[in-house]
């Protein structure tokens, strides 16, 4: 994520699949001076058509994976 542009500061999400079969999204705030990750929140069992909107809800940033076309 770019620095500075989120609203909760982050600048690394991690999203992983649960055994559930659903997601868990985590954000953390980098400091390269300090070499350290800061967890800034933690958003558990989220479904996967959940995703986009819990991301935006928690940066203020939109995401997509763009015009998927066929080849």
């Amino acid at each position: 994520m770019p620095r500075g542009y989120a609203r909760n500061k982050a600048t690394k999400g991690l999203i992983t699949l649960t055994v559930a079969d659903t997601y868990t999204v985590e954000f953390f705030q980098w400091n390269a001076r300090r070499l350290e990750m800061k967890p800034l929140g933690t958003v558990a069992d989220v479904y996967a058509e959940d995703l986009r909107r819990v991301f935006t809800s928690e940066t203020g940033l939109d995401c997509t994976l763009g015009a998927m076309r066929a080849a």
